[in-house]
């Protein structure tokens, strides 16, 4: 249907300046066809007003339908690209990610998220995946161990964040095509470079029960392009095919990193010294036998605010994860060191900024960890009002 909302009729229509674009011709099953006019401010312009050929009330059209009315000739097409439930995927893997490959598979009844460097297909990363202890870091050299647990191509090993991971199974269980505008890709569709591709595959078919049930395996492959003037952005069975507008939902779930929020997991308790690093000095406590923390002048710290603020340290969970090795700007406003007892030490920095959305927070970065990650502004401060400046 089109649908749009009715020009006033005080309103001069059609506009000075005002060229008509195109048109559509619906032909029903029953019945005579019909033929919509499209008009725009000026021949460059997305398409704004339509009417029905030959007269009729003219009405404003709503920003989403400007895909279609850019769209070159095309066969209809069944809308439905791929379709599954989410608990029949079996595996999936996503790249475009800053380089990266992030690759799902089954670990038990949870989902590992094992992330890899290049752009990798779904079997290549499958490969990896089911042989990771051939990438485990063996090496005795304490500077090569410090470098990270893996050796490439195998980045991280982790378990993915719960909520997103349900999330894009979701979303890339059932996509639908909103409109297909184009036979062939071409450069304003925005596949050139390193489009996000996202490929799973998925149990359909099945007979039989238990040990002698039998599934067919099916296969979903699909790559994200630019945003659309309407909302949602455009998107493309990979390997080629035809464009079609993917909707505002799914464009958002395929690019967001699926990484655990957990930055740091060794519980207070566990902990024995902790070292607070600020632009005005340094704050070293040490845990006591009987409990708490020391600090340096021998007093205790409280367990008002500041004992709240460590609380927040460990174990430490990110409001979101931002990227993957991404360089950050500037010099951060606070390092934290973390020392735990014949565990690897711990070092967090965090620098300040304003997202995108205009929040202000701190991106997070742990080192010799691939993982961005996002945190509340709040805790961070409390952490740095603990740092006494110089006397």
């Amino acid at each position: 249907a089109i649908t749009g909302e009715p020009v006033p009729r005080s309103q001069t229509m059609p506009p000075e300046g005002a060229a008509q674009t195109g048109s559509i011709k619906i032909t029903p099953l029953s019945g005579g066809a019909e033929r919509v006019d499209i008009w725009a401010p000026a021949r460059n312009k997305p398409p704004r007003w339509g009417r029905l050929a030959g007269g009729g009330r003219w009405l404003k059209l709503p920003a989403g339908h400007a895909t279609l009315f850019a769209a070159d000739p095309v066969a209809l097409r069944k809308q439905q690209v791929c379709r599954t439930e989410p608990e029949l995927i079996l595996g999936l893997s996503r790249s475009g990610m800053a380089g990266r490959t992030e690759l799902l598979r089954r670990d038990g009844a949870s989902w590992q998220l094992v992330l890899l460097t290049g752009q990798r297909t779904l079997a290549a990363a499958q490969r990896i995946g089911n042989s990771l202890h051939e990438y485990q870091n063996k090496s005795r050299n304490p500077r090569d161990r410090a470098k990270g647990q893996w050796t490439q191509p195998v980045v991280l090993v982790t378990q993915a964040d719960t909520v997103l991971r349900g999330r894009l199974f979701h979303h890339v269980a059932n996509i639908r095509a909103r409109a297909f505008v184009a036979e062939s890709a071409s450069r304003e569709h925005g596949f050139g470079g390193k489009p996000v591709r996202v490929t799973y595959t998925y149990r359909h078919s099945c007979e039989g029960a238990g040990a002698k049930r039998q599934c067919k395996t099916g296969t979903c492959d699909v790559e994200l392009g630019a945003e659309t003037p309407g909302g949602g952005c455009f998107a493309r069975q990979a390997r080629g095919g035809a464009v079609f507008t993917a909707p505002q939902a799914l464009c958002d779930a395929l690019p967001r990193p699926l990484a655990s929020r957990m930055a740091q997991d060794i519980p207070l308790p566990d902990l024995q010294g902790i070292r607070l690093t600020t632009a005005r000095g340094t704050l070293k406590l040490t845990r006591r036998e009987a409990g708490g923390w020391r600090k340096p002048d021998g007093s205790m710290v409280g367990s008002g605010e500041s004992g709240i603020a460590l609380l927040f340290l460990a174990p430490l969970t990110a409001d979101r994860v931002v990227s993957y090795g991404r360089k950050t700007a500037g010099k951060p406003a606070l390092r934290v060191r973390l020392e735990a007892p014949n565990q690897p030490t711990v070092s967090l920095r965090f620098y300040p900024r304003t997202s995108d959305d205009g929040v202000k927070d701190y991106v997070l970065v742990r080192d010799g960890h691939p993982v961005q990650f996002a945190v509340r502004r709040g805790p961070v401060d409390r952490l740095r009002k603990m740092v006494p400046a110089p006397k």
